[in-house]
């Protein structure tokens, strides 16, 4: 939200993106592998690193080498994360319940009801590693794409092993051009890319943060690398074609299909929410 936040805001936040929570249970990873694989993960792998390379709100990311000497990142969720999310929501349900019995013009419960499927689906790993293998296969046209490959043999519900890939976070735009990679490239591609998924595929990567896009140079070109495949949200075909409706009505500056298309949307406010979704200010009316 760096468009929205002051620098201060989002420089300080920004550790949330890959080094959220610093663990130091020495045998939480040890435990988990025991109990999904009935090994440790030092026997399973040839080499695992001790420190996580990343960490973010449901796990940690280990760097590590495999009987085959293939380099992989290795994520592995936190050992009591799902008993916090259900205490967590638990609790997010009881404050929605007084404040809309105090407030009720806050009646935002129903947020919590769109969140909690796709949240529990997040917890899955292995619903991450599908994930992953439908936007590789859809968004393959594209070159300048790649999506890491899944590694299922010492994958479960709460282990992921991907392809390792070094490269650069989408925001660093000074390492980028650096590099030698051209910003301009990289943002038309990031267009192209998310627009396909978003107004064609309709299987749209819900959390494109900047820790879960990397930028490397392939062949003398900015490849873009897309991470962390678990929260997903898929667009039907009406949706995907009002809101292709609605950016079309924006450029246009057609304020009645605007109106149209956000009433598809069961949008009230067409203006503030287009405004929202091209973070452009659009005048209002005379009528308004």
């Amino acid at each position: 939200m760096n468009h929205v936040l002051p620098k201060e805001f989002s420089e300080t936040l920004k550790v949330l993106q890959d080094k959220a929570l610093n663990r130091t249970r020495t045998n939480e990873v040890e435990t988990i592998f025991q109990q999904d694989f009935g090994k440790s993960h030092k026997e399973i792998f040839k080499e695992f690193s001790e420190e996580p390379v990343a960490a973010a709100s449901l796990a940690q990311v280990f760097k590590a080498t495999t009987q085959d000497d293939e380099i992989v990142a290795v994520k592995v969720q936190y050992i009591d994360l799902r008993d916090r999310f259900e205490s967590d929501v638990t609790t997010m349900d009881s404050v929605l319940n007084m404040i809309q019995i105090i407030h009720p013009q806050f009646a935002f419960k129903w947020v919590l009801k769109e969140l909690k499927g796709p949240l529990e689906n997040e917890l899955d790993f292995q619903k991450e590693a599908k994930n992953s293998e439908q936007c590789a296969a859809e968004l393959s046209k594209f070159k300048c794409l790649y999506v890491p490959k899944v590694y299922h043999d010492t994958s479960s519900h709460r282990v992921l092993t991907t392809e390792f890939i070094d490269g650069v976070k989408v925001t660093e735009g000074e390492q980028i051009t650096d590099q030698g990679m051209s910003l301009t490239d990289i943002d038309t591609n990031l267009l192209r890319v998310f627009s396909e998924q978003i107004f064609h595929t309709g299987f749209v990567h819900a959390d494109p943060h900047p820790g879960n896009i990397l930028i490397r140079k392939v062949d003398g070109k900015a490849q873009i690398v897309l991470l962390d495949h678990g929260l997903y949200e898929k667009l039907p075909a009406n949706e995907r074609s009002a809101l292709c409706g609605l950016w079309v009505a924006v450029v246009q500056n057609d304020y009645e299909n605007m109106k149209k298309y956000g009433k598809e949307l069961n949008v009230d406010d067409y203006r503030l929410f287009a405004m929202a979704l091209t973070q452009r200010y659009i005048k209002p009316t005379k009528e308004e």
